[in-house]
C-alpha cells in the first residue's frame, strides 16, 4: 500500500503453505492449503517482493566471519552475567542512534557490537540507544534514510 519504503533484497517469493497429508499406502500428498498475499491483494509467490531501495549485504571474509562470531559470544556472555547478576543493568537513556555502552555495576562498561539484542530486561523502565554494526549494512542504510527524512521534514518547516 507503499504506506512506507522497503529496503534490502527482493524476497524469495515463498507464498503458500502447505500441509502433508500422510496415506494408508505409506505415501503422501502436499496440499496446498493458504496463500500469502500483501495488503494490496496481490500473491507473491514465485515472484517474491522488489525493495525500492536494494541494499546487498556485505561480502564477509573469514577474518570477518571469526571477529563476528567472538564478538557474538563476548555479547551473550556478557548479556548473561548481568542478567545472573542481582543487580540492575542500566542502558543509554538518548534517543539517538548511537553505538553507546551498556554500564553494568558490576564490572564497568561493556561496548555491545549490535550484533546481539540486549534482553528487554536490560532496558527496563529506559530508553535503548541502538548499536549499529559495520557488518549490517541494511540497518546502517535504514538510519541514513531516517536521518535524511528527519533533516528534509525540518526544512519543509521553516
Amino acid at each position: 500500500n507503499r504506506r512506507g519504503i522497503l529496503l534490502g533484497r527482493k524476497s524469495f517469493g515463498k507464498g503458500s503453505v502447505q500441509t502433508v497429508i500422510s496415506l494408508n499406502d505409506g505415501s503422501a500428498i502436499a496440499l496446498t492449503t493458504a496463500l500469502y498475499y500483501t495488503p494490496s491483494g496481490v500473491n507473491i509467490h514465485k515472484q517474491g517482493i522488489e525493495p525500492d531501495i536494494e541494499v546487498e549485504l556485505p561480502k564477509l571474509s573469514e577474518k570477518d566471519r571469526e571477529e563476528i562470531t567472538k564478538s557474538i559470544e563476548e555479547d551473550e556472555k556478557h548479556f548473561r552475567a548481568i542478567s545472573n547478576s542481582s543487580k540492575t543493568a542500566e542502558i543509554g537513556t538518548g534517543t539517538s542512534i548511537a553505538s553507546d555502552s551498556i554500564k553494568d555495576p558490576a564490572s564497568g562498561t561493556f561496548k555491545p557490537s549490535g550484533l546481539v539484542e540486549p534482553p528487554d530486561s536490560l532496558a527496563k523502565g529506559s530508553l535503548q540507544n541502538y548499536v549499529v554494526s559495520r557488518f549490517d549494512t541494511q540497518l546502517q542504510r535504514s538510519v541514513d534514510i531516517l536521518k535524511s527524512a528527519d533533516t528534509f521534514m525540518k526544512l519543509l518547516g521553516k
